[in-house]
Parts: C-alpha cells; structure tokens; sequence
C-alpha cells in the first residue's frame, strides 16, 4: 500500500501475511520454525473482497482455520498459493501454511 491509500475511503480490506521463518532460537541455537500465518480483513458493509493467496514456500498449500462470517467455518479442501479466497462483507479469516522442514537433519 502507498500511504495515501491509508486515507481512500473507498479501501476497506487489508492482508497480512505473518512468517512462521525463524521466529526466535531454542536454547541450544537452533532456529524455531512455526506456521505461516495470513489475516484477513474486509470492513467494507456490503462487498466481497476476493484475496490472491501468496506462495510462502513452493508448493505449500494454505489452509482454512476460521472465517468469521461463517461461525462454524467448513471444512475446505487446502488452496494453493495464487488461488482467490473470496472475504465476505464484515468479516475477517485466518489461513495457515507449514514451512516443510522435511529435509533439515
């Protein structure tokens, strides 16, 4: 976003995409891996806002923990980096991905 974006009244959804990379070291130095995690948030009152979901890791796909705008969130099959994930008017979501730490020793 520019900074005058900030101030369009007519800009009502944001993303934000939180790396799971390296998030802090144990205690023998070792970095700590978590979870990618993505918010998302549409304030607009009456339109879907349809967010292109970004690759963190190649092939990782993303998955679906809560959509406000259902309480009961469906279970959906997991969507890949690319795909859109359409918000619903009011609502905010949060979509996870792994970081695949398969080949580290």
């Amino acid at each position: 976003m520019q900074p005058q974006d900030w101030n369009s009244g007519f800009v009502r959804s944001v993303g934000v995409l939180m790396s799971g990379r390296a998030v802090d070291m144990d205690e023998h130095g070792e970095e700590i891996h978590g979870n990618n995690i993505l918010l998302l948030f549409n304030a607009d009152h009456a339109v879907d806002i349809k967010f292109t979901l970004a690759e963190v890791d190649k092939g990782t796909p993303w998955e679906l923990v809560i959509d406000t705008y259902d309480a009961e969130t469906p279970s959906m099959d997991p969507m890949n980096a690319g795909q859109e994930y359409t918000l619903r008017p009011c609502s905010m979501a949060v979509l996870r991905a792994w970081e695949d730490d398969s080949d580290e020793a």
